[in-house]
Formats: C-alpha cells, sequence, structure tokens
C-alpha cells in the first residue's frame, strides 16, 4: 500500500552502501563514533525515518510500511497491529553539534537502538541504562536503526497505552524529542520498505542493473602506450573545425577594453552554461598569483564568439579564487561560489576554507551573497550565514553543494573537505 511521502526541508548527501562504522570509548565514558565517509555519495530525499510493522515480535510476517517523522509513537488497543508485534525504522541521523550527544529511549515495552551501527540502548535487558552519550561531530550523518517489540502484557487489552520516544540533548540543551529535521532516509531505503509493503518477492536491490545489460556504457580510446607524451597533442588527432575565441585579454594601458581594471594576472578559470548563456569564471589580480590586489570575476556568451564585459563576482575584498566558481544543484538552483577572503595577505591554497555564495537566477541576474562555510579564523563583517535565508530551495542548493565530496575535492589538497575526508597526496 502507498503511504504519503514527508519531502526533507533539507537534503544530503549520503551513502546507499553502508560499512559498519567503527567506535572507540572516550575517557568520560561516552562513545566515539565514526560518520559516515562523505565521498559515499547518494543523495537522501526524505525527512523522517522508514521502516514497517510485523506481525509477530521476532520481525516476520511483515504487514504494512510506516515512514515516521519523529520517534513520538503511542498505540492502545485499537492498533490494527494486534498485542504482541514489532516494528523496525532504520535511516540517519545528522549531529547537531560537535561534541557530546545523549541519546534516550522512554519506552513501556522492549526497544533496541543502534547509532552508527553500534548498539547504543536495549531495554530488552533490564540492567541495561535507557540512555548513552557519544561524541559526533556537526552536520555528519550517522546511520540509526530502531526496533521496537511489544510483548502482550494483558494491559493493551484492557486500554492500556502503550509508547516509543526517541530523545536527544546536548550542550546545554534540555532532553528533547529528536527532530525530523535530524532524521533522513534514502530513496533506497523508502523503496525497500515499499517494496515489502506491496508483497514484493524480494526487497529493492539497487545494485541489480541486470536491466540495462543491453545498454551497456562502452568506453572506446587508445591504449597509453600509442601516445607520443613528448607531443603537445600526444599525437592523437587534432578535432577538425576547432576554433578558439578569446574570452578577455589584459590590456593595462586601456583597462576598458580589458577587465575594467587593467590587472594583468589572468588564473584559476571554470565554465558553465546556465538558460542559454555560456559563463567563465576566473580570479584576476593586479600582477602576481593570490596577491592583493586581487578579485573574482565572470564574463557570459551567447555563442561562445562574444562575450560580455567582466564583471565581479563578489565585491572586491569579500571573495578568493577557487578552483571552480559553478554549481547546479540536483533541483536545478545555479549557485555562484569563491573563497572566503579573511585578510590581505598572500593567499595559500593550504589555508582555503571558508566561502561565499550566491545564486544566479535564471534571467542571469545574481542574488544576495552568503557566506556558505565560515573561515577556521574568527573575523568580523563578514555576509550573513546562508541558513539566514528564507529561500529553501537556496538553502537546499547550499546545502547540495556542501555535501557534494566529488565537487569539493576540486579544491587544491582536499582543503574544502573536513580532514579525514581528504585524499592522499
Amino acid at each position: 500500500m502507498k503511504l504519503p511521502k514527508t519531502i526533507a526541508v533539507f537534503y544530503v548527501v549520503i551513502a546507499t552502501i553502508l560499512l559498519v562504522t567503527s567506535c572507540k570509548r572516550g575517557d568520560d565514558n561516552y562513545l566515539i563514533l565514526k560518520p559516515i565517509p562523505a565521498n559515499d555519495s547518494i543523495s537522501a530525499v526524505f525527512s523522517g525515518l522508514t521502516g514497517g510493522f510485523y506481525g509477530s515480535t521476532g520481525f516476520k510476517r511483515f504487514l504494512m510500511a510506516s515512514p515516521e517523522n519523529e520517534i513520538n509513537l503511542k498505540w492502545d488497543a485499537t492498533s490494527s497491529n494486534g498485542t504482541s508485534w514489532s516494528a523496525q525504522w532504520e535511516g540517519y541521523l545528522i549531529s547537531p553539534v560537535t561534541g557530546t550527544v545523549t541519546l534516550k529511549a522512554s519506552t513501556n515495552k522492549n526497544a533496541i537502538i543502534s547509532l552508527g551501527g553500534t548498539e547504543l540502548i536495549n531495554l530488552s535487558d533490564p540492567g541495561k541504562p535507557d540512555s548513552a552519550s557519544v561524541r559526533l561531530r556537526k552536520n555528519r550523518i550517522y546511520p540509526i536503526n530502531i526496533r521496537y517489540i511489544q510483548l502482550s502484557s494483558g494491559d493493551e487489552s484492557a486500554g492500556g497505552a502503550t509508547y516509543l520516544q526517541l530523545l536527544w540533548k546536548y550542550g546545554r540543551k534540555e532532553m528533547t524529542i529528536i527532530p525530523s529535521s535530524a532524521l533522513w532516509h534514502t530513496v533506497d531505503q523508502e523503496k525497500n520498505w515499499m517494496y515489502l509493503g506491496e508483497n514484493y518477492m524480494a526487497p529493492y536491490n539497487p545494485a541489480d542493473t541486470s536491466g540495462y545489460l543491453l545498454d551497456p556504457i562502452r568506453i572506446i580510446a587508445p591504449e597509453l602506450f600509442s601516445l607520443d607524451f613528448k607531443l603537445p597533442t600526444g599525437g592523437l588527432p587534432v578535432v577538425d573545425r576547432i576554433k578558439t575565441y578569446t574570452v578577455c585579454r589584459a590590456n593595462r594601458e586601456n583597462p576598458s577594453k580589458a577587465e575594467g581594471l587593467g590587472y594583468t594576472f589572468q588564473h584559476h578559470q571554470d565554465i558553465a552554461v546556465w538558460h542559454g548563456r555560456i559563463y567563465v569564471g576566473w580570479n584576476t589580480c593586479k600582477v602576481d598569483e593570490d596577491t592583493w590586489p586581487s578579485r573574482e570575476v565572470y564574463s557570459t556568451s551567447l555563442n561562445g564568439k562574444e562575450w560580455t564585459r567582466p564583471a565581479e563576482m563578489f565585491p572586491q575584498g569579500v571573495s578568493t579564487p577557487l578552483r571552480m566558481y559553478f554549481y547546479l544543484s540536483p533541483k536545478g538552483r545555479m549557485l555562484m561560489i569563491a573563497g572566503l577572503r579573511t585578510s590581505l595577505e598572500v593567499l595559500s591554497e593550504r589555508n582555503k576554507y571558508g566561502l561565499v555564495v550566491r545564486e544566479i537566477y535564471p534571467d542571469h541576474s545574481l542574488g544576495k551573497v552568503y557566506t556558505l562555510r565560515k573561515s577556521k579564523e574568527e573575523i568580523q563583517n563578514i555576509p550573513d550565514f546562508y541558513l539566514s535565508s528564507k529561500d529553501i530551495g537556496f538553502v537546499n542548493a547550499c546545502l547540495d553543494l556542501l555535501n557534494d565530496n566529488l565537487y569539493l575535492s576540486q579544491q587544491d589538497y582536499g582543503n574544502l573537505l573536513e580532514p579525514e575526508q581528504k585524499m592522499e597526496w
């Protein structure tokens, strides 16, 4: 049977095939859990957890799928599940902080809570506590699994209610129900439970590609040993009818014929196509690379031949160059980004981390400038943080970008990735 789906306010990039994550115990008796690596990337689009009910206490005889926004559930004697049954929910928990988070399960029956592949709470064991503290990282993703077992004790038939709650606390906050904004699940997980609910012979299997055997991907290219690396082209034939056009030519004597200021260093180019226009973005400095004065500019063209006069991506002094400036989100929002400038000193690629962002609208106008990621050091007078925007679609696009590991890996040394996500150089 089909159940309504709640579309998530935010989107994340997470794994569809997960390895059990490791953990260790800290000095203050909390578990340090390892999050999902960001380079295992497939999007998740539903808020809350997905799961369903079974007609036995041993998770057998599947009854129906039942996604839940929050685990704040209550059942009574009129429940169609009967008096002895079980249920399970799965998905991902997004940590609100870097630090200690305490999870608590509240129920008058039995429940088992696992996070990051580690069983934290087991209320079917009278000797186990109903809460556990874990060390998490802010905005990182941890797989969560909840199993609930309702064994009949006689009070259900008399109208006694049974319930299950999943709560947390962190920092100075009070213990509260974990909100749907912190609980997400993938498309594949949703389909798996829906397939079970529709009595399919087997759960949905994203690894089954048998339907594509008639349309394989084939790569046809010469072997590397046949190339001549002494030649600029490697010895490969030049594609016929290729033409070269100039986007901008440096001109110190006549700045109006160049980018407006007469800067002679042009570097860090990126290119994109958006609503009928070709976009080229780059960094331009007065003389030397990564040396003030500097700014990020862009130009557009309808045909690749004639280009508009370069304009600033961001007000000069706000941004720094990156390897990429344009990002098209899965939902079709085009973002323009650059590094967040923290000083006028000579830049180092290894110190680039903060980001600024604005949207390129379909009419090619530019939106408000926001800080996409704050710098590691405290600086004053930076643009508003992107989460302050009232445009949910824009916020979602920003989150897609921040979770796009392949996109962020383009920056030198993986500097836009968290330390544990970086590739080895």
